[in-house]
């Protein structure tokens, strides 16, 4: 996650990884039960983490901006409506 938020310092370690927590439970909330290993649940976790950290001054946690809603309102749409098969 680091990476994605091109973080190269350690004084944030705690603020994100509690972002990423609020984000779990925030995807978990919408959807119901998740498939964290699903791209789209990963995309997801991303979009509201980045959104969330690059934003923590204006926003509140648990809050999305109206330019990420369309992305995440339609990621979140597939994983609660779209079941992947297994590959069995």
């Amino acid at each position: 996650m680091k990476g994605w938020l091109r973080v190269d310092f350690n004084d944030d370690d705690e603020d994100i990884q509690r972002l990423i927590t609020a984000g779990e439970q925030y995807i978990k909330n919408a959807v119901g039960t998740v498939d964290t290993t699903n791209e789209l649940y990963k995309q997801a976790l991303v979009l509201l983490v980045s959104e969330w950290y690059d934003n923590r001054t204006a926003t509140t946690v648990g809050q999305v901006s109206h330019s990420l809603r369309f992305s995440l309102e339609s990621i979140l749409n597939q994983l609660k409506y779209c079941k992947v098969e297994s590959s069995s």
